[in-house]
C-alpha cells in the first residue's frame, strides 16, 4: 500500500510558472478583410516526465499584458488600435474535426486590445483543464498582435502558472 501511495505522489500535481515577453510589429496584413500590421511569436515548453509518461495539464492561470511602445511617452493616436492575443496549444494538427471555426489543439485563447484611450491592457485568465499533451509533451505559448494601426510596436508579455500531473 505504501509504495502505491508514494508512486501516486511522484505523479503530481506539480506547479511551474513562466513569463515570455515579445515586441510585436510585423508586416502589413494583406489577407482579405484585414488591415494594419500583424506579428506573432511562439515559445515551446517541453515537459520532461519519465520515459513512457505523458503530461496532463489541469490548470492554466495568469495574464497577458500589452502596451504600445514608442521612443517617447506618446500613446497611440486617437482612433487607432491593435488587437493582442495569447493562446496555449499543443503540437497536434491545427483546425478541428469536431466543429467549424475551432482548433482542437488549442485549450486557452484570449484576446484584448491596445488603443489611444487604453495604451496598456491586462487580460487575466484562469482555466481548469483536463488536457493530455501529445507524446512529445510539448505545450506551445503563442502571443500575437493583429489589426495594428497604431504605428507603434506592441510589447506583449504572457505570464502563467501551469498545474500538471504525469500519467502513464
Amino acid at each position: 500500500m505504501i509504495p502505491l501511495l508514494f508512486a501516486a505522489l511522484l505523479m503530481g500535481p506539480f506547479t511551474a510558472s513562466g513569463n515570455f515577453a515579445y515586441n510585436l510589429y510585423g508586416t502589413l496584413d494583406t489577407r482579405p478583410q484585414t488591415f494594419g500590421y500583424q506579428d506573432s511569436q511562439e515559445a515551446v515548453l517541453t515537459f520532461s516526465p519519465p520515459p513512457g509518461v505523458r503530461v496532463r495539464v489541469t490548470r492554466l492561470r495568469g495574464d497577458l499584458v500589452a502596451w504600445a511602445t514608442s521612443t517617447n511617452p506618446t500613446p497611440p493616436p486617437p482612433g487607432t488600435t491593435a488587437g493582442v492575443l495569447l493562446a496555449f496549444h499543443d503540437s497536434g494538427p491545427d483546425g478541428s474535426t469536431r466543429c467549424d471555426w475551432c482548433a482542437d489543439n488549442t485549450q486557452v485563447y484570449i484576446q484584448d486590445a491596445v488603443t489611444g484611450a487604453q495604451p496598456k491592457t491586462r487580460a487575466p485568465f484562469d482555466a481548469a483543464l483536463d488536457w493530455t499533451l501529445p507524446a512529445d509533451n510539448r505545450m506551445i505559448v503563442k502571443v500575437a498582435s493583429f489589426l495594428n494601426t497604431t504605428g507603434q510596436t506592441i510589447h506583449a508579455e504572457a505570464t502563467f502558472t501551469v498545474t500538471f500531473k504525469e500519467q502513464p
